[in-house]
């Protein structure tokens, strides 16, 4: 998931100048992309089927 976070902002991105706005926003998009290894589910999904 890394990986993921850092396409959109990639070593060296000064966060001082990215809105905590974008950054909830890009963490909503991993969360819900759905995953092969889980079967086809979310982890935000599957962490709440799990709690």
């Amino acid at each position: 998931m890394n990986g993921e976070f850092r396409k959109l902002f990639p070593p060296g991105t000064d966060f001082n100048n990215v809105s905590q706005q974008k950054i909830n926003w890009v963490v909503n998009v991993i969360n819900d992309k759905l995953r092969p290894c889980l079967n086809w589910i979310s982890s935000k999904e599957m962490f709440l089927q799990n709690i």
